[in-house]
């Protein structure tokens, strides 16, 4: 039985990476601490990313059937 996409954790995290995205380009010290810290964040982001995908066991129902 696949998932509605509100109780993804994956695309939970997609959103809340669109919102530092969109804060770092609103407040300068945000967007200078990502640059001055890109690989840690990525690698953090990454790593998130691979356990999601090893705890995802359902596929989403995008279309109510």
């Amino acid at each position: 039985m696949a998932k509605k996409p509100f109780k993804s954790k994956t695309i939970w995290l997609g959103l809340l990476t669109s919102i530092v995205s969109v804060a770092a380009a609103k407040f300068p010290e945000a967007s200078a601490f990502i640059d001055d810290h890109w690989n840690i964040v990525g690698a953090i982001l990454g790593g998130i990313i691979i356990v999601l995908r090893g705890l995802t066991k359902r596929p989403l129902q995008l279309i109510s059937e």
